[in-house]
């Protein structure tokens, strides 16, 4: 098979033009294998690419001699992809650009491996194109081939780029279309952010690629015009880019299809609009903000109402984002994966604005526009977290009257810029006050009565290490991570199939051991279809779409056998429920949980010794390395 490619390879740098029929008689192969070896080494080659013309046959074009060079001196097998990930991406794309038929033994000898692999990984190809409504044809004799319309097949090839690392950029026509756009969007002063920009270089790569291949967007697909929908500015923008390209190319663009690249540069404006000052948020995306906002308040508890950033950089991006979801257009984001690690708190609370988004319009949104939401939320809580947080204490001590008015004397003289309310108790009278006033319980007693605040042991007359310890609290709160978890919804060995069963035996758990609704177990699920979090780390972690515990708190189970979540492995799932009180350190909570997650290293150990006693070491363990 190599050696049919090399050949060919050999035949074509005699720089003069070769009929298919020509190259398959000194190969002494069939027309068809010359045509489909072409298109494969069309798809690896770097600095050249193989045209074809009618009559003519086929030449190869060399742009970029060095790079050439480099590649004829590196060209074997290790040029082809050599993972799984790679190579279902490879062929995915060979699928989508051809209309040709391809036995799966083909597919194989191509990338070196077995036949029984390539079945595998067609497999995992077909689910690919599930995602963008398209269907695998297999046809007997003849092999498999892509049916659906030329928008989703689109769609997906720009999912592929998106998602390969060296899967396409090899060829005059995208270093050409890259130029060509990046020169008219400084000529109009477009405002697209970088991700924006590379997206619709994409996109206007793939529209000149099946346009020279005989596909277009049908003329009633993309009229804009019909629709009522005002994007002339974009319109001008995308014929000037299509004019450049047709001077260099001699390709055509059809009216419909500078409609469709007017479309992506509408869709992938930059939310930041604050360099126009024409510029007017739209009443409707300003009513869904102001409707966001106020439920935050709700649910998190999170007043978000006088941020004005916030609000300007949610109505900017979801602009946008509201054209985007009626054209089933999708702005990439390169860092998605780990603004999901780093900001796993404001992550929650993006996932839940998505669904009031979604629950308003009835359109699923894809995980990229979380993760943008996300870091506008993580914005919003940094401010918090920078100003000072005046704490609720109670002050619960065995003494009488006077001496407990006292120590509120001398706690409102030591800490008095950190606390707003104080009130002192005894014992006894713990039982009749409501806690929910209160941030923190400090007491020179124990307590033995379990309450649902953190509870802070003190001496009467407070000591050095006392006063740092309290300031430490009232400063930056009780970052104590044992609060959090329990044993009794800790479950070790739990034996499940599907990510359904594991959820139905927490969510059983849960109900029996803590405040939550029967709808509880409905919840997480809802959330599961919206998005799931893997870590790839052997570690999924759950949640309801919204806060509806008492408190927050973790449930964690380590599963008998590894189980695919969604699409990685999971050994230990967390379900964590945040409380629907006014709650704070919820931000610490989520460091020290999801760098537990996100290490390789604490999870190895802790699979090594799969038990609550751990777990908890090794939380407070990290706990001690973020100094919180």
């Amino acid at each position: 098979m190599k050696m049919i490619s090399d050949k060919i390879l050999d035949i074509l740098m005699r720089n003069e033009y070769m009929s298919a029929k020509a190259i398959s008689l000194e190969c002494k192969c069939s027309d068809k294998t010359v045509r489909t070896r072409i298109k494969n080494i069309n798809m690896i080659l770097k600095g050249a690419t193989i045209i074809s013309q009618p009559r003519k046959g086929y030449f190869l074009q060399i742009f970029n001699e060095e790079e050439f060079k480099k590649f004829l001196s590196t060209y074997n097998r290790s040029l082809l992809p050599i993972d799984s990930k790679n190579r279902i991406l490879f062929v995915a794309k060979l699928l989508l650009s051809s209309q040709e038929y391809y036995k799966i033994e083909e597919l194989a000898d191509l990338l070196y491996v077995s036949s029984k692999t390539m079945g595998k990984e067609i497999k995992e190809i077909e689910h690919i194109f599930n995602c963008y409504d398209l269907k695998l044809n297999r046809k007997p004799s003849y092999g498999i081939c892509v049916i659906g319309s030329e928008f989703n097949i689109r769609m997906c090839l720009s999912g592929i780029i998106f998602d390969s690392e060296n899967i396409i950029q090899n060829s005059e026509q995208f270093y050409l279309v890259e130029k060509i756009v990046k020169e008219v969007i400084e000529m109009f002063d477009l405002h697209i952010s970088n991700v924006g920009e590379e997206n619709v270089i994409n996109h206007v790569y793939i529209t000149l690629l099946r346009i020279d291949q005989g596909h277009s967007i049908l003329p009633t697909q993309f009229s804009f015009r019909k629709m009522n929908i005002n994007i002339d500015d974009e319109y001008i923008i995308s014929k000037k880019i299509c004019e450049l390209i047709q001077e260099k190319t001699g390709i055509a663009f059809p009216k419909c299809e500078v409609e469709y690249i007017a479309i992506h540069l509408a869709g992938k404006k930059l939310f930041e609009n604050d360099k126009n000052p024409n510029y007017v948020v739209n009443r409707e995306v300003v009513n869904l903000v102001d409707k966001i906002i106020e439920e935050i308040h709700n649910k998190f508890k999170l007043d978000f109402k006088n941020n004005l950033d916030l609000k300007l950089g949610l109505c900017n991006h979801f602009a946008p984002m509201l054209f985007r979801m009626k054209w089933s257009l999708k702005l990439r984001n390169p860092l998605l994966n780990e603004i999901k690690e780093n900001y796993l708190y404001p992550y929650t609370i993006a996932e839940y604005i998505i669904s009031i988004v979604e629950e308003t319009y009835h359109t699923a949104i894809c995980d990229d526009e979380i993760g943008y939401v996300t870091l506008h939320i993580a914005m919003a809580l940094d401010q918090i977290s920078k100003t000072v947080n005046k704490k609720n204490i109670l002050i619960v001590c065995a003494s009488g009257l006077g001496t407990s008015q006292f120590l509120v004397y001398k706690y409102i003289e030591e800490f008095g810029r950190y606390i707003d309310k104080i009130q002192a108790c005894g014992e006894r009278d713990l039982k009749k006050i409501d806690l929910d006033n209160f941030d923190y319980v400090f007491t020179t007693i124990p307590i033995l009565d379990k309450i649902d605040k953190p509870i802070i042991e003190v001496n009467y007359f407070l000591d050095q290490l006392d006063v740092q310890n309290i300031n430490r609290v009232l400063k930056q709160g009780q970052h104590n991570i044992v609060y959090y978890y329990s044993a009794d919804l800790f479950v070790e060995n739990l034996k499940c199939e599907t990510r359904e069963e594991v959820i139905h035996s927490l969510s059983q758990l849960i109900l029996i051991n803590e405040d939550v609704p029967d709808n509880f177990e409905e919840s997480v699920l809802y959330r599961e279809k919206i998005t799931s979090t893997e870590f790839g780390n052997n570690v999924a972690m759950t949640h309801p779409i919204e806060p509806i515990s008492n408190r927050t708190f973790a449930c964690v189970a380590v599963l008998s056998k590894p189980i695919i979540w969604k699409e990685k492995s999971a050994k230990v799932v967390f379900l964590i429920s945040i409380g629907n009180k006014k709650g704070k350190n919820i931000q610490d909570f989520y460091k020290v949980t999801s760098k537990f997650l996100m290490s390789k290293l604490y999870m190895d150990e802790f699979l090594k010794r799969p038990s609550f006693d751990n777990l908890m070491s090794l939380l407070q363990n990290i706990e001690s390395e973020l100094n919180i």
